[in-house]
């Protein structure tokens, strides 16, 4: 097992080498690029809740049950956005084509080598998202007490590698059973029933955090508020949020012990679940994906057909719509919890300029990573019919018309976002000025990020925008 594990990770090292040869100048800035936005936006999540803890700690023991909520409430979301991004991972990576795979399936390998390493694929991208949430949340709450550097940054990663292998076994477990049953009848329900259950979860996990009792918490007395926020229902039985937390407030006891099983055990169960159904799965979403077809509408308004061509080379590839509803769910559930966190925590007037300045670039930061993702290889991702496109008797200011609108309606639900966002925040500032500029900034990243992706595109990549988008080819 170890030795075919170790020949695919050397292959696609040998993969990503060869790509990273072309233009390899370039793309590194662009690398370089990404990983400086990685650790501002890592950064000014440190310095925020550095200056809310230690604002807490002012106020003693209900300060300090503060910030244990802030800790469990920001676990449990991270940790239901990570089950999400296992989910749709996972997922695509079961519907998309891929030569490579498809060669390995029909070599006698066992099926484990080829899921173990997706598994580390997944658990390595969910590391990352948490190592700029959690990671600087947890340093900044070690910084104000008497713990050493060694033991904080131990206890950090010890809660981060639990919790990567804890969604990455539920999400990708789940993806297995949706991508099983998506050839039969009633594949489509199957597929309403997975996102109807993870609209579920996520009011649930609102009601978790944001309870109605949270809000008279400010109005009860001294001596009965311990009780009532004991009682709360993040702090009674939520597991996860609990059992990590205490990992990070009291270090390894019976805390560790009792989540470290039960993830092994649902790792083991997953592994298992996944060795079972894959071969079933792959071959069945080979043969013809029983979904709705979308029909594009005759019109003689050929501007019209070519917008609606792009539009539908999105929502019918299930790795570029799963990347797009992910990044735009995570978008919402952060701004919508972030503000009503602030709602119920009435955060002093000397922290809300801090407060509006991270809210409005982390919603600029999804935006630009959602474009980047979806808009700016809509010219390469004609791939191999750009003879087609080439070949219809069209001006290419038609053509530049067309793709530059097809970007901007892609673009269109950040706008929707940021218009809710501002219209419906809590905190008392100019909201048609934020609404203003956070519209503006999209439009322009739309509209040039369009067009950049129109100067010599590479279509030979057409068939993976993902390399299009991360190497700006």
């Amino acid at each position: 097992m170890f030795n075919t594990l170790s020949v695919l990770i050397k292959l696609d090292l040998q993969a990503t080498r060869r790509w990273f040869e072309k233009e390899a100048i370039w793309k590194f800035l662009i690398a370089l690029a990404f990983l400086s936005v990685m650790i501002g936006v890592g950064l000014l999540i440190y310095y925020f809740s550095l200056f809310y803890f230690k604002y807490l700690s002012e106020f003693e023991v209900y300060g300090d049950l503060t910030i244990g909520y802030v800790l469990r409430a920001t676990i449990l979301i991270i940790a239901w956005i990570g089950i999400l991004s296992s989910f749709i991972g996972t997922l695509t990576f079961l519907l998309s084509p891929n030569k490579v795979t498809d060669n390995l399936v029909t070599l006698p390998i066992d099926p484990l080598n080829i899921i173990s390493w997706q598994i580390v694929k997944t658990f390595v991208l969910n590391l990352s998202l948490f190592l700029i949430t959690i990671f600087p949340l947890a340093l900044s709450y070690f910084s104000g007490r008497n713990i050493s550097l060694a033991d904080s940054i131990f206890r950090s990663v010890s809660v981060l590698l639990i919790l990567s292998l804890l969604v990455e076994s539920l999400g990708s477990a789940f993806a297995y059973i949706i991508a099983n049953s998506i050839k039969k009848k009633e594949g489509p329900l199957y597929l309403f029933g997975a996102a109807l259950v993870f609209l579920l979860g996520t009011i649930l996990v609102y009601f978790i955090i944001f309870p109605g009792r949270l809000d008279i918490l400010s109005e009860i007395e001294i001596e009965n508020f311990a009780g009532v926020f004991n009682n709360l229902p993040l702090m009674r039985s939520c597991f996860i949020a609990n059992s990590l937390t205490g990992i990070l407030e009291n270090g390894f006891g019976t805390h560790y012990l009792s989540i470290a099983s039960v993830t092994s055990l649902l790792l083991i169960m997953s592994i298992l679940i996944q060795r079972m159904l894959f071969i079933t799965s792959w071959q069945q979403v080979r043969l013809d994906l029983n979904l709705p077809k979308l029909k594009i509408i005759p019109t003689k308004v050929l501007t019209l057909n070519l917008i609606k061509k792009d539009i539908l080379s999105i929502l019918r590839s299930p790795k570029e719509l799963g990347y797009g509803i992910f990044l735009f769910l995570m978008l919402i559930i952060f701004l919508s919890l972030f503000a009503r966190g602030i709602e119920v925590n009435r955060i002093p007037t000397r922290f809300t300029s801090s407060a509006v300045v991270f809210s409005w670039f982390w919603l600029i930061f999804y935006s630009g990573t959602y474009i980047i993702r979806l808009v700016f290889p809509l010219m390469a991702r004609e791939g191999r019919t750009r003879w087609w496109l080439f070949s219809l008797p069209i001006k290419t200011a038609r053509l530049v018309e067309s793709k530059t609108l097809a970007g901007l309606l892609i673009s269109l639900p950040l706008l929707l976002v940021g218009f809710i966002e501002w219209s419906l925040s809590p905190i008392g500032t100019p909201n048609l000025y934020l609404l203003a500029s956070g519209s503006l900034v999209i439009i322009w990243l739309a509209l040039s990020l369009t067009l950049i992706g129109m100067i010599n595109p590479d279509y030979t990549l057409g068939d993976d925008p993902e390399k299009v988008s991360t190497g700006f080819a």
